[in-house]
């Protein structure tokens, strides 16, 4: 291209292609990277071939927008093959599309179509970047890192990276900052050229691939979380021997939250697959994300999803426990008669199976139900026989969290001398176990429970003193008909 470049000054040379061109960037011109169309300027492209119709169906013509992703290439056929119809109207063509089984990647405006483009840079792709590319374009969720991609792919990192840039440098991925995405067009036509070229088995392959990595990287991140927790999943005792993965839980919940996208949407794979030891074991690895940051919506969507599959699996212990992790999503918002009954679901089944660890943990969130009731006897008796059940087990966590149960509420009864040895107990365990959320809710409710016991103290002594002041100062008074002991009582 270079001997084609005129060299008298003032000339102005506009090159354009689908990939970057390093040889001409060494002569010092601007590299500009264009992006999509946002909403305004994928309007004006539309506007300026098709005039009026535009505006007469704003709606429509925002909604084509959408539909081209933003693709100019796509948009200017949709514009040109409108231009040749001027009896359809943008509804018409955008019914076409989501109604009528027609995609805009195969409209073409008589000659070339959306396809035909991305056709021609999928050609020039070596042989691997090609079979990456067909992979990811089968694999849920709305982006992916280097290692999610290699994954998929089972490739080395180092290679998916190679991979990776080529697909960038033709412009068919977008590279946001590490997190890697499709436009919706390209992602269809990625997932078209898979079905082609692909069997089932290595269709198959690479979302199951990419679910297990998903599954293992939560895995890694939960133990950060809740590191002391009791997990069932049979992935756990492999992740435990690996250094932690994240310097402290906030940094291991930011991971997952920035992925719980693409972990709901592998949730959703893999059930369409019947996958479900997989799903329940994604369940129960997101609990920490759900239980700490509170995505109500996904969570109960997750949980909906996993329980059904612990029970088509056949594993009780797998969907008692998610049924508690569910029963405290609705606790948490109040809806007591939703998660009750999923507590005394899970207590059936872990009795039935004979896990005591998820036995104790319904019972005391069936314990929680009956406190936030006012039945404060009936909560007690659920958290003492939780209690019981963690001793047996030696789960010093579970001991933690059932003595505080009980503190809690004894002192919600007024009874605070009682709550304190239990309450002291929690601390001292939670303490020993390094646990610093365990700890600090520990000592949130032994200071209340202090503090309420002071308050307690000082009002019996001002009754003992209000008792003396009658018995010695009021005593004469007695013939005014009491009425100067009843002033002295209201001042004190």
């Amino acid at each position: 291209m270079r001997p084609l470049l005129p060299a008298c000054p003032g000339s102005l040379v506009l090159v354009t292609s689908r990939s970057w061109l390093p040889g001409l960037a060494t002569l010092h011109p601007p590299m500009l990277k264009l992006d999509v169309f946002d909403d305004d300027a994928g309007l004006a492209l539309l506007r300026t071939a098709l005039d009026g119709r535009v505006d007469a169906e704003p709606d429509a013509a925002r909604r084509l927008v959408t539909l081209c992703g933003g693709q100019p290439i796509a948009l200017a056929i949709t514009a040109a093959r409108l231009a040749t119809r001027p009896r359809w109207t943008l509804t018409h063509a955008v019914t076409a599309v989501t109604d009528g089984g027609e995609h805009l990647s195969n409209i073409s405006d008589g000659g070339v179509s959306v396809q035909d483009i991305f056709d021609l840079a999928y050609d020039a792709l070596d042989p691997g970047s090609a079979r990456l590319y067909r992979l990811l374009g089968m694999c849920p969720g709305p982006d992916f890192s280097t290692a999610a991609a290699a994954a998929a792919g089972a490739l080395p990192v180092a290679d998916t990276a190679t991979h990776l840039t080529t697909l960038v440098d033709a412009h068919l991925l977008d590279d946001d900052g590490g997190r890697y995405r499709f436009h919706d067009l390209l992602r269809r036509h990625a997932a078209q050229r898979c079905r082609i070229d692909d069997s089932d088995a290595e269709r198959a392959g690479a979302v199951r691939r990419l679910t297990e990595w998903y599954l293992d990287a939560a895995i890694a991140a939960d133990l950060v979380v809740m590191p002391l927790r009791h997990r069932h999943g049979p992935r756990y005792p492999a992740a435990h021997a690996h250094p932690p993965a994240y310097p402290d839980s906030s940094a291991a919940l930011d991971w997952l939250e920035s992925h719980l996208n693409n972990f709901l949407a592998v949730l959703h794979a893999a059930t369409a697959h019947r996958w479900w030891q997989l799903v329940w074991q994604l369940c129960e690895a997101l609990w920490g994300l759900f239980l700490y940051r509170k995505h109500f919506e996904q969570w109960i969507a997750a949980h909906t999803l996993g329980i059904h599959a612990a029970r088509t699996a056949g594993d009780p212990v797998a969907e008692a426990r998610l049924r508690v992790q569910l029963g405290i999503a609705h606790l948490t918002l109040h809806d007591h008669d939703t998660a009750a009954p999923l507590f005394a679901d899970a207590l059936r089944l872990a009795h039935d199976a004979g896990d005591a660890h998820t036995q104790a943990t319904a019972r005391e969130h069936l314990g929680l139900v009956a406190r936030d009731r006012a039945r404060h006897e009936e909560a007690l008796e659920h958290f003492e026989r939780a209690l019981a059940l963690n001793e047996t087990l030696h789960d010093r966590r579970g001991i933690v969290l059932t003595e505080r149960r009980i503190g809690e509420t004894l002192a919600a009864t007024d009874r605070h001398p009682e709550a304190l040895p239990h309450l002291r107990r929690a601390e001292t365990l939670a303490g020993k176990l390094g646990d610093t959320v365990l700890l600090a809710r520990a000592r949130t409710s032994l200071t209340r429970t202090y503090l309420a016991l002071d308050a307690v103290t000082r009002r019996r002594r001002s009754q003992e003193l209000v008792w003396e002041i009658q018995r010695f100062v009021l005593a004469p008074l007695v013939g005014t008909g009491g009425r100067g002991r009843e002033c002295l009582v209201t001042r004190l």
